[in-house]
């Protein structure tokens, strides 16, 4: 995660920042710049699918290695209390 972010760094710092380009441009309106920014949106988004996915995984690997983690004793909720009482009663 760490390694993607410092990517993206480099290559914001390459492309803008590094040759004062996004001074230059003017911020004006056209579709150039527009087709870009759904395109890094897009990028973005995707990278956190694949980020997540992965994250995911190794989350659920670590608790297939050590699966005492994983289960915590859970105390009995109000609601299944009340259920257990209905059935009981009526």
């Amino acid at each position: 995660m760490i390694l993607f972010m410092v990517i993206i760094g480099f290559i914001n710092y390459y492309f803008f920042v590094k040759d004062k380009r996004f001074l230059k441009y003017g911020f004006q309106k056209d579709r150039k710049g527009g087709i870009y920014i759904i395109i890094i949106f897009i990028f973005l988004g995707i990278s956190l699918l694949i980020l997540s996915n992965v994250n995911r995984e190794k989350i659920f690997k670590e608790r297939r290695e050590n699966p005492s983690i994983e289960q915590i004793e859970r105390r009995p909720s109000l609601e299944g209390k009340i259920r257990k009482w209905f059935e009981e009663t009526f």
